[in-house]
């Protein structure tokens, strides 16, 4: 088996799979999504630092042209919005994470839109009906079908967050990918962006700033949600940088394709967590949920993973 496979259908997105089952823990059980969501945003200042420390010591360069510095603080400024919406969706005791978590494939199918728009791409009627396929999964995750009802809260959140996180990869990876040695600078930038936003929501939005200290005050809240998030960040680097050395190897559009594994992964240990820690994971596993879940989840991985490998 081949190192690129490995690291980019194994290593990338079972880290991803457990920063997102840990998310959902932190949302359900441990704090209110507005402490969480400038905690993360905070934290980021550490995640610069580190990056500018990487950058200094190997001899990057950290001053890179005005404009470019620009897009990547907007990016960054993107890549901090998107959480809120993430963590709004999962912020419901009756929504598994496995149903929230493969909406992120409607990423593709927003920059495929966006090349259409921005970059005069063609339409290309295999991509529509690859598109087609992560949209009909997504349809049928917003069913419960254990009541018939649909989730139109988690779709929406999460098709808006999903939008979010597409045009902040289009601005980070039209300055970062071209040169994947400034790349260490370039996450320096774009972290800086997500820390700054960070402070300024909690300086402008009281309540913000309210719910973090309540949070920070209780010991036990406090000691987990920073364990958490720093194991968060720690998963986050290990398949940032799985993915960035498979992109090496291969096209960074297979490589994202083959990690669309992600969302098995979650899918599966939400349903071995439910068996053995059933007052944490709270997967539906009756056959009435489940079957329909496997399909929706086939259909999105496939979808994504061919409209990845098109483009």
């Amino acid at each position: 088996m081949q190192t690129w496979f490995i690291l980019a259908a194994i290593v990338a997105p079972l880290c991803f799979a457990l920063v997102n089952i840990s998310d959902s823990y932190l949302v359900k059980h441990v704090a209110p999504i507005k402490a969480l969501f400038l905690f993360s945003g905070l934290f980021t200042f550490v995640v610069a630092i580190v990056f500018l420390v990487i950058s200094l010591s190997t001899g990057i360069e950290i001053i890179l042209p005005t404009s470019t510095i620009l897009i990547l603080l907007v990016s960054g400024f993107l890549e901090f919005v998107w959480l809120w919406f993430y963590l709004k969706a999962l912020d419901n005791e009756d929504v598994p994470v496995s149903s929230i978590i493969p909406f992120f494939q409607l990423i593709g199918v927003f920059i495929y839109i966006l090349g259409i728009i921005f970059l005069d791409e063609r339409l290309a009627l295999d991509n529509l009906f690859y598109a087609f396929l992560v949209l009909l999964g997504g349809a049928l995750l917003t069913i419960d079908f254990k009541e018939f009802k649909f989730r139109a809260r988690e779709a929406g959140l999460m098709s808006i967050a999903a939008l979010i996180i597409a045009l902040g990869s289009v601005f980070f990876k039209t300055q970062a990918m071209d040169d994947l040695s400034l790349f260490p600078s370039a996450m320096f930038w774009m972290s800086l962006g997500m820390a700054i936003t960070a402070l300024v929501c909690y300086i402008v939005l009281p309540s913000f700033r309210k719910e973090l200290h309540d949070t920070m005050r209780e010991n036990r809240k406090s000691k987990t949600t920073i364990a958490l998030n720093i194991s968060n960040e720690v998963f986050n680097a290990i398949g940032l940088v799985a993915v960035m050395y498979a992109s090496l190897k291969i096209q960074i559009a297979q490589v994202y394709a083959v990690g669309s594994l992600q969302f098995l992964y979650v899918f599966l240990i939400g349903v071995i967590g439910t068996l053995l820690l059933p007052k944490i994971f709270n997967e539906n596993l009756s056959k009435a949920s489940l079957i329909p879940k496997i399909i929706a989840i086939v259909l999105m991985i496939v979808g994504g993973a061919m409209l990845e490998m098109r483009n």
